[in-house]
């Protein structure tokens, strides 16, 4: 058996993998949810109990169940801005990659670091996708911390204080907490089901915990009605949101993902004394989630870390040995240096990977705009003009309109979706949007003042010929419309 080395060389080299890795600094449209809805907390000491921001439902209860999500990033963005965001959003995600480590040493303490190493960059890969600066990165730090602390060695005592506090934070981070709950009672089943558990636990203590865990679910501003959102939520259907689209099978995208997912199954049920009844299940469900929706493959890349150590270990053993004995050679040279040396050979060995982002200074440091995909030109033209009106407004684009021009400007939707809009308003609203409400009837039963869309959409190609609304001007990306009426009456006034 390989020792490990006093210096966990192969965390530091996954980490700086990891940097890389995790350093999308694209702004995803939540985020600029987070900063609006977070300021306005900071600024209100409250939590606003309506949609105040559209005005298609401006009465419909609102229960932000990412509330102090959005406090973290908002407070996060006060001080130090994009920069800090970005940071912060890759600190998560190379903590994760920390606790899969150790995760990973304590399941399978005899595989060669080379291993944990390989197995640490697939879960990685998995993770990358979702590393967008939103509210969904804290469900995978507490998905992990959460398996994390099942294997611990803590005594039931400290075990129960670390769980309760990790879902009372959860519960007021995201809706993912439901997952949570998902995998804690899918190892409670599990433990009661085997007949070696894990030791000093007895099964009182696992029957009391599953009993209490859900009190923290109330443990929150918005009471009972904060769960009964979130089960509400699990049965709404998002499939006209991109990530809750299913994972397209016959096509070349996800190819590398889809021949993991493949290649794992098998090796759970070969390997399953060796890697365990709970890992086994959690990846079956994870695979079968994550080709059932697109959102769900990070969860997936947490699971295959406690799996892929073991077939990874047995491959390398009987045909890839001398990738061991090259790693022990490096790493045993690096190890002789002096510690000054050691610091020197990682900051040049991030300095290399890092390379390309650091000559894109000082935008590789802080959150962009994707190019081309939020109506830049439009939004600064209706704040320059300090235009007031109701916009009904492509429905990527909702928070990002928001954050940029409210009050002045009032969405018609965001991506809050059944939080804090009717489920027979968001039909009405995609029966518009996708082009299926061929009479238009979405126009004339709501206030409509402005009109912007995606420019190539069948809406803004419907619009150039419809009697109410006037072109206002139309970029590569997007067109803005205005109705006649409010144009005239905007034209007398001024």
């Amino acid at each position: 058996m390989t020792k490990y080395l006093p210096n966990d060389y192969i965390l530091l080299i996954s980490l700086g993998f990891g940097l890389v890795l995790f350093s999308l600094n694209e702004a995803d449209t939540d985020l600029f949810g987070h900063l609006m809805y977070g300021e306005n907390i900071l600024q209100s000491g409250s939590l606003p109990a309506l949609n105040s921001y559209s005005y298609t439902n401006p009465d419909y209860p609102w229960v932000n169940h990412k509330w102090l999500s959005s406090l973290i990033f908002a407070s996060i963005y006060r001080f130090s801005g994009g920069s800090g965001i970005l940071i912060f959003k890759i600190s998560i995600f190379l903590l994760i990659i920390s606790l899969l480590n150790s995760l990973i040493k304590n399941m399978h303490p005899t595989v060669h670091p080379v291993v944990r190493y390989l197995s640490l960059m697939i879960s990685a890969g998995f993770l990358q996708g979702g590393s967008y600066p939103r509210a969904h990165i804290f469900t995978y730090l507490f998905t992990t911390l959460l398996i994390w602390l099942l294997y611990s060695k803590l005594n039931q005592k400290k075990f129960g204080i670390a769980l309760f506090t990790i879902f009372l934070f959860w519960v007021n981070l995201h809706g993912g907490v439901i997952a949570g709950f998902g995998i804690f009672y899918l190892w409670i089943l599990i433990t009661l089901l085997q007949k070696t558990r894990k030791p000093g636990y007895s099964i009182l203590f696992w029957v009391l915990t599953g009993f209490l865990l859900p009190i923290v679910l109330i443990i929150n501003p918005y009471g009972i009605n904060l769960p009964i959102q979130l089960f509400t939520e699990m049965l709404t259907d998002k499939s006209v949101i991109v990530e809750w689209q299913p994972l397209p099978i016959f096509t070349w995208d996800y190819l590398i993902f889809k021949i993991l997912f493949l290649a794992l199954i098998p090796i759970s049920f070969f390997w399953k004394r060796e890697i365990g009844i709970f890992p086994t299940v959690l990846i079956l469900i994870t695979a079968y989630l994550s080709f059932r929706y697109l959102r769900h493959v990070p969860f997936f890349g947490i699971a295959a870390a406690l799996a892929f150590p073991l077939p990874i270990s047995e491959y390398l053993t009987k045909f890839g040995s001398i990738i061991y004995e090259i790693s022990d050679k490096i790493s045993n040279r690096f190890m002789k240096l002096h510690y000054m040396l050691k610091l020197f050979s990682f900051s040049v060995f991030l300095l290399i990977m890092l390379g390309p982002y650091i000559l894109k200074y000082p935008d590789s440091v802080n959150i962009v705009l994707p190019r081309g995909f939020y109506p830049e030109e439009h939004m600064k033209w209706l704040k320059e003009n300090n235009i007031k009106a109701n916009i009904l407004n492509s429905f990527n684009w909702g928070k990002y309109l928001t954050y940029n021009l409210y009050p002045n400007i009032k969405v018609c939707i965001d991506g809050r979706f059944d939080t804090a809009y009717p489920e027979t308003f968001i039909i009405e609203y995609f029966n518009f949007f996708q082009g299926n409400d061929t009479s238009l009837v979405f126009l004339d039963k709501y206030n409509h003042d402005l009109i912007l869309m995606e420019a190539n959409s069948e809406i803004t190609h419907s619009l150039l010929s419809h009697e109410d609304w006037v072109l206002l001007n139309a970029t590569e990306h997007a067109a803005l419309f205005a109705k006649r009426t409010w144009l005239s009456k905007r034209v007398v006034t001024d």
